[in-house]
């Protein structure tokens, strides 16, 4: 007992000596029980990444030096990443925790505290009896995968059991701790300590008792020590000789048994109406749909800040994409392609990037033709008449402009780029498209059926000739109004 006294204090001395650096440093932790300091240290903030490294030169980090000697010293202090506090803060809190948590629930004495009628009415209807709870408990305190702490909790509808390893707590899984029961290493190796001693004792005993006087013959005879017992313990083999996993099972049974007979049942009584109270109050609820609304505000916030970024990468990559480089054909496959553009002539208002495209492609083939015209015309007037008359015979089908089974004949696009005083870039095609780049990166795109604004805050409005319009915002809200000035508003991500 003057142990655990000694180790709380110690604890208690080195909390209290990292408070006023928890201060300085995560003022939203200060005057905050114990408790909160656990849950709110117990895991990173994904909200900022510099609270996920170290920062450079933390000497905490680097030196692993322990943060209560740093307290001396004002420039390593300032030195000290967050990081490192919080980890530091959630080890000693966790540790202060587990051992009041320890004092108060494992009473020092043995005498017996009658089970408080609430307490046994919910265990009977969790578990059907007192004894099969009793059973589970030493059960799970004996097969903890590592040396920890075995919790009795309340999740708001009933009471579990759970073993965690060290001195994590359930506080930070949103579980309320009834009771626990200690099984760390220092409990084991009391408890083998204490068998060992007294095997030691009672070896000894028994040999002095089967000892033959000095003065005999058979004190003389060293063949006599055959007769001394075979199964003497050193303090260091009680788990180690005959059987050592069945000992060591047992031990730890040994442990948890103690452990459950010097049980305050009242103060886990007490634990148990806090919590069902705590569950079962308006205000966590408030907090917790208040804090569910701020955890999906700032996800939806963040979906959008990638969806804009996105969306600005992809703007800069058709910025920066020239004509020439972007697109290289052969004269032979000229013609193809132009019947392939043109027949998606129709969702040019639809996808920007498919009438960038083509508005480059109409630029390369004018530049293309322009040239070889030029060329002809050097040699000879004949050539260059025939040339024209084979430029006007190329065709193109289109699903928009002409019927199925009719082809129109015209000559090659050719788009008139006209560059205004404002630095705005316009785009004539011969079909009647229109195309405009504002100063500010806004793209219109003017077709017969619709008119495309895509605006650089990532939202696309359709203007449609009967007077309806659709604007299909970056949040993901479509706002659609109708030619008799009703409008609609609906989510198109859900």
């Amino acid at each position: 007992m003057l142990r655990k006294r000694l180790n709380k204090h110690n604890l208690c001395y080195k909390l209290e000596k990292v408070l006023p650096l928890v201060k300085k440093s995560i003022p939203e932790l200060s005057g905050l029980p114990l408790s909160s300091i656990i849950v709110a240290t117990a895991f990173a903030s994904s909200k900022t990444l510099a609270s996920a490294f170290h920062t450079p030169g933390c000497p905490f980090y680097s030196r692993q030096l322990p943060i209560t000697e740093l307290m001396s010293d004002a420039t390593l202090q300032d030195k000290i990443c967050v990081s490192c506090l919080k980890k530091e803060v959630h080890f000693l809190s966790s540790e202060a925790f587990c051992d009041d948590m320890e004092m108060r629930c494992i009473a020092e004495s043995s005498e017996v505290d009658q089970v408080p009628r609430q307490l046994l009415s919910k265990i009977v209807n969790d578990y059907g009896s007192f004894s099969s709870f009793v059973e589970d408990l030493v059960f799970f305190s004996c097969n903890q995968a590592s040396p920890g702490r075995t919790w009795g909790v309340f999740d708001g509808k009933k009471i579990s059991i759970m073993s965690l390893p060290l001195n994590v707590v359930p506080l930070i899984y949103g579980l309320w701790p009834l009771a626990l029961i200690n099984m760390s290493e220092r409990y084991l190796c009391d408890e083998i300590l204490a068998l060992s001693t007294q095997a030691e004792l009672t070896a000894h005993t028994t040999l002095q008792s089967t000892q033959k006087p000095f003065w005999s013959r058979a004190a003389r005879n060293p063949f006599s020590i055959i007769s001394a017992p075979q199964h003497y313990l050193s303090p260091l083999s009680a788990v180690s000789i005959e059987d050592g996993d069945e000992r060591l099972h047992k031990i730890r049974k040994q442990v948890a048994k103690k452990s459950v007979n010097f049980m305050r049942w009242s103060f886990v009584n007490n634990q148990l109406i806090e919590a069902t109270n705590y569950f079962s109050s308006p205000e966590r609820r408030t907090a917790h749909s208040e804090y569910r609304a701020r955890e999906e505000r700032e996800a939806s916030l963040l979906a959008l800040r990638n969806y804009k970024e996105h969306t600005d990468n992809i703007h800069d990559l058709s910025d920066t994409a020239g004509p020439v480089h972007s697109i290289s054909l052969n004269a032979s496959k000229r013609t193809d392609i132009s019947h392939d553009m043109s027949s998606h002539n129709e969702g040019l208002g639809h996808n920007s990037r498919s009438a960038e495209v083509e508005g480059y492609y109409r630029s390369y083939c004018s530049s293309e033709v322009n040239q070889k015209a030029t060329n002809e015309s050097s040699n000879l007037s004949e050539e260059k008449k025939e040339t024209n008359n084979q430029g006007q015979e190329l065709s193109f089908t289109s699903s928009e402009y002409s019927d199925a089974n009719a082809t129109t004949k015209i000559d090659l696009p050719d788009p008139n780029v006209l560059q205004h005083a404002d630095g705005s870039w316009e785009y004539q095609y011969r079909n009647g498209d229109q195309t405009f780049v504002l100063t500010d990166g806004t793209k219109v795109f003017k077709t017969e059926g619709v008119t495309t604004t895509v605006r650089t805050d990532g939202s696309t409005l359709f203007e449609y000739p009967n007077g309806s319009v659709i604007l299909d915002r970056s949040d993901g809200i479509r706002i659609t109004t109708y030619p008799d000035g009703t409008s609609k508003e609906e989510d198109i991500n859900s």
